[in-house]
């Protein structure tokens, strides 16, 4: 009777555990918002702004590098944006399509590859 009893509690925990994890997740809502508010729509013109001791950092305009305390500036417009692929933020050698789930750490793939225009 004691082992049907645990093994009820066990069943049960095992359960509530497994439910609050999906509650937890939820529904994951992929589109993006600029400062203004407004629905990004995949545009490939967007400026982008970058540290120019870390051009690894990003952001947008008017924001600070996170590493020195710079303000980050537009990027050089000799790269064009490959629409189709995008990389992780941590690990650029991970690619895929936008919001895709990085190999590595788990981060949705936001960051657009760029290539060098010829």
């Amino acid at each position: 009777m004691k082992k049907i009893i645990l093994t009820i509690v066990v069943l049960t925990l095992v359960t509530i555990s497994c439910n609050k994890k999906v509650v937890e997740q939820g529904t994951v809502d992929t589109r993006m918002m600029n400062n203004g508010s407004e629905m990004m729509n995949g545009d490939t013109n967007m400026k982008t702004y970058a540290c120019p001791m870390h051009p690894e950092i990003t952001g947008m305009k008017g924001d600070n590098c996170s590493k020195c305390g710079m303000a980050l500036t537009e990027r050089k417009t000799d790269k064009k944006v490959v629409a189709t692929l995008y990389s992780c933020p941590m690990h650029p050698e991970v690619q895929g399509k936008l919001n895709d789930k990085c190999s590595k750490c788990g981060m949705p793939l936001t960051e657009p590859v760029v290539e060098t225009a010829k």
